[in-house]
């Protein structure tokens, strides 16, 4: 080993205290972490408002079963009624051009009849047919005119409806645990009675002649073929998952929404195959969606209050908040110009999204507190919106 001598030793013992002061220096003052600190935080500034999820894919078993339907005959009750007419101005005039429209508020004959769902299939102009819970009844509202039908099965619950392509109008009886169908030509009803007991029917929608429909207690989606009698079911792969709401793309895919789950939920009919999505934003209580032509999916986030839009081909997520803070959004539908509207439950509002700037456009409802829900739109001449007005008994045609 060599020997440091004296003199050398006075010219290192200044470089030596210099290295010692300046590692003291840095472990007082953190010199040595200002590099990974700055970088955090340019890591957390910002929060996309896209974000990608990776879906569960399930296959399952279908269950088929064949029954035979009850056929009844039933006359309509027929009445004409007087409606309130309205200017309605929204309350983001500087948003857009155009933002005053016209309302027409239709009542129900049937008081407190319990309105549901309503729909059309744009076959008749101005034309909409809905269900009546409480009153155990098809309605029909044709311009001005209603036309009720009161369903055979006593206390039957009636929930969601379809207007058909080939005609006639297929509805869900929640409590009676049966699909049933009303000829408005021939004033016939046929009923099924579904094979799962206590199901609890929901939302129906018709694609390709077969009725698809949720079961809510069951945790299911169903299938009827009316020619055939014959029903097929699928088991959700998320058990309790909360079905509420269906809709189909063109390829006869099927997406609903799991409110307790906090998903969005795909069926392949085809291959009997489950796709699910959770939803970015926790506990977001998706209710209603729609499918534009693009095969994008939109719905409604009632909890969270927000507009969310799923892109199945990249799994991609957007949303977007609602301008009035609590307005519970429950329906929502979409134009072919792929521009959303959507009910606003608890503000009593009516919305309008357009997903290419990401604007929001509300409307006052004008009867207070009317508790709109259900909505559709019917484009086949000027495309109007109805929507349902569950506390009031009413339906409101916004023009």
């Amino acid at each position: 080993m060599a020997v440091l001598r004296h003199e050398n030793m006075k010219i290192l013992w200044p470089i030596l205290g210099a290295i010692l002061i300046t590692g003291l220096a840095f472990t007082i003052f953190g010199f040595d972490n200002i590099e990974p600190t700055i970088q955090n935080n340019l890591e957390t500034q910002v929060q996309p408002i896209d974000q990608l999820t990776k879906p569960v894919h399930s296959d399952v078993i279908q269950k088929i079963t064949v029954v035979t339907p009850t056929v009844t005959s039933k006359n309509p009750e027929i009445t004409n009624t007087e409606f309130s007419l309205s200017l309605v101005k929204n309350g983001y005039a500087s948003l857009d051009s155009g933002n005053s429209l016209t309302s027409n508020e239709y009542t129900v004959p049937t008081a407190t009849a319990g309105l549901e769902f309503i729909d059309t299939r744009n076959l008749s102009v101005r034309t909409v047919f809905f269900t009546e819970n409480t009153a155990n009844k098809i309605g029909k509202l044709a311009t001005s005119t209603f036309s009720e039908w009161t369903i055979p099965t006593a206390s039957s619950g009636p929930k969601g409806i379809v207007e058909a392509f080939a005609g006639p109008i297929f509805f869900t009886e929640n409590t009676a645990n049966k699909i049933g169908k009303l000829d408005t030509i021939t004033n016939t009803f046929t009923e099924w009675t579904i094979p799962t007991a206590s199901s609890g029917p929901g939302f129906i929608l018709e694609s390709g002649g077969m009725l698809y429909f949720t079961e809510e207690t069951a945790n299911k989606i169903g299938r009827l073929d009316p020619t055939t009698n014959t029903f097929t079911e699928w088991t959700i792969p998320t058990a309790a998952s909360g079905i509420r709401y269906l809709d189909v793309d063109s390829t006869g895919k099927l997406y609903f929404t799991e409110e307790t789950a906090n998903k969005i939920g795909r069926l392949s009919p085809v291959s009997n195959g489950f796709t699910e999505w959770t939803i970015p934003t926790a506990a977001s209580g998706p209710m209603d969606l729609a499918t534009d032509s693009n095969g994008v999916i939109f719905f409604t986030e009632n909890t969270a209050n927000k507009i969310g839009r799923l892109v199945p081909t990249t799994n991609t997520f957007t949303e977007w908040a609602i301008p009035t803070a609590s307005s519970g959004p429950i329906g929502i539908d979409s134009f072919t110009d792929n521009n959303i509207v959507f009910s606003e439950n608890t503000a009593n509002k009516f919305g309008r999204l357009i997903p290419s700037s990401g604007v929001i456009t509300e409307w006052d409802i004008p009867t207070a507190s009317s508790d709109p829900e259900s909505l559709t739109v019917a484009t086949q001449d000027g495309g109007y919106v109805f929507i349902i007005q569950k506390d009031s008994n009413m339906i409101i045609r916004l023009n």
